[in-house]
């Protein structure tokens, strides 16, 4: 059943009301939406509820938890924080540049830390570059040491609960650690067979990941398929399974996997540059699970772009490590404890504190992955509302894509009303579509709205092309 609740004509005209009511009213009866369930809430700015649907079910929100996420960061750490990672040494160095002790990379929880995503950062070649030059810069000619990764800031368990086998070996289920890189992924290389059928062979990673191996079950499909591959397995395992398929027709095709361990990566790869710009390493590379307070000398220090650049590339891009590691710092900032569960905890205090009702307010990540999350629609148009009078408003109302113009929501309501207008966070996982965000009427006035559609038939893209038509009429 629909409700609709209208405070104010000011605000939205009532012909526009009951022709979005119509509009939903078509899209819940549709035979995609047979099995399924659409939960649609829309509020003014001040907090005001205008129309409703199935508003407080909880559904899944896919990735449409990531501005839970953001929001909270923003208001806690603030939009000016930023992530530090540390080149340090100990020991003693001679006058000889000979230093007795090691070199310590010490992660604060970056997740851009060589990824050379955002403007200003470097990728990774430019990184252990310009870490090796710091390093020499010092006088530094010989380690009789190694390279120490200290990797304790977040704890030793990178994968949040309820996140699936399916997900956890590919880039975009990669583990948050204290000291992540390259957005903890790299390229698996194939070589697509001749022809359809014909197994793909694997060239190489990118970068190199050392002592990984593949158990590889990749075929050949028709030129144009796109990558249907998937990589299967744990992090700190070497090991991986690699099932699916890639097009023919192309030299080679890249595959994008998670690392299995970021820290010994980061370690690993600045022994090998140091090597070869002819400062000698006698250690082999080691990972420092906790902390590491050995008479520190700083080399060197890295810091990430601001919070308010990392929540637009968060929401913008829907780049789960980014929103995990800003839930993992959301713990460790206020309880000093960077866990998952932890980060969590600091999100419901705080919005229970402004007033939230949190009844069927289920997350177990800050990204969305987990199929185990639920969020009603009103809570999304609640904490929305709210933001709207944060000293952070401004930080986070950017972070959002712009309809038709920008981000995962670049090709949705072209030519209409829409575009140019509509802010949405999207969320997609298996049989769930979501957007949230705000939208400008033509009178003027902010809304703030909520759409999820969970358990249809078919497509993705055919939910999309209907919620559409909600985005189009709440700019009217």
């Amino acid at each position: 059943m629909l409700t609709s609740l209208v405070f104010s004509f000011s605000l939205v005209s009532a012909q526009n009301l009951d022709k979005l009511k119509e509009e939903l009213q078509r899209i819940s009866l549709d035979s995609t939406i047979t099995h399924g369930i659409v939960a649609f809430s829309l509020r003014s700015s001040d907090g005001k509820i205008l129309m409703q649907k199935d508003a407080e079910k909880s559904l899944s929100p896919a990735s449409n938890l990531k501005v839970v996420t953001t929001a909270t960061a923003l208001q806690i750490l603030g939009e000016d924080f930023r992530f530090i990672t540390m080149l340090e040494y100990d020991g003693k160095l001679d006058k000889d540049g000979v230093l007795s002790g090691n070199i310590i990379i010490r992660g604060g929880g970056d997740p851009t830390l060589g990824a050379g995503r955002a403007e200003g950062t470097q990728g990774i070649n430019e990184l252990f570059g310009l870490w090796s030059a710091k390093i020499k810069e010092a006088g530094i000619k010989k380690i009789n040491g190694g390279i120490i990764a200290v990797n304790g800031i977040f704890g030793q368990n990178p994968i949040p609960d309820y996140w699936v086998w399916t997900d956890i070996g590919n880039y975009y289920g990669a583990g948050v650690f204290g000291l992540n890189c390259n957005e903890n992924m790299y390229r698996l290389i194939f070589k697509p067979g001749i022809k359809v059928g014909d197994s793909a062979a694997i060239l190489r990673t990118e970068p190199l990941i050392p002592d990984i191996e593949f158990a590889n079950e990749v075929t050949t499909a028709a030129k144009g398929s796109g990558d249907n591959c998937y990589v299967y397995g744990a992090p700190y395992s070497n090991r991986r399974y690699v099932r699916g398929t890639i097009p023919a027709g192309v030299d080679e095709f890249a595959v994008k996997g998670a690392m299995p361990d970021p820290a010994f990566f980061c370690a690993y790869s600045l022994t090998q540059k140091l090597e070869q710009d002819g400062v000698e390493v006698t250690k082999s590379p080691v990972v420092v699970a906790g902390n590491y307070k050995n008479n520190l000398t700083k080399l060197y220090e890295v810091s990430s772009p601001a919070l308010k650049d990392i929540a637009a590339l968060t929401n913008q891009g829907s780049i789960n490590l980014y929103a995990e590691c800003q839930l993992r710092m959301l713990g460790y900032k206020v309880k000093e404890e960077g866990s998952t569960i932890t980060g969590i905890e600091v999100i419901k205090d705080y919005w229970k504190k402004k007033g939230m009702d949190l009844s069927g307010f289920f997350i177990y990540d800050g990204s969305g992955l987990s199929d185990a999350n639920a969020v009603t629609a009103n809570q999304f148009t609640h904490l929305l509302s709210l933001m709207t009078k944060e000293k952070s408003f401004k930080a986070f109302y950017n972070s959002f894509p712009v309809v038709g113009l920008s981000g995962t929501v670049s090709n949705m309501c072209k030519g209409t009303k829409a575009e140019n207008n509509v802010r949405a966070k999207s969320g997609t996982i298996n049989k769930v579509t979501c957007y949230c965000g705000y939208v400008t009427t033509s009178k003027g006035k902010l809304l703030c709205f909520s759409m999820m559609v969970n358990n249809y038939d078919g497509k993705a893209r055919q939910v999309t092309k209907k919620l559409e038509k909600l985005m189009v009429i709440m700019s009217e």
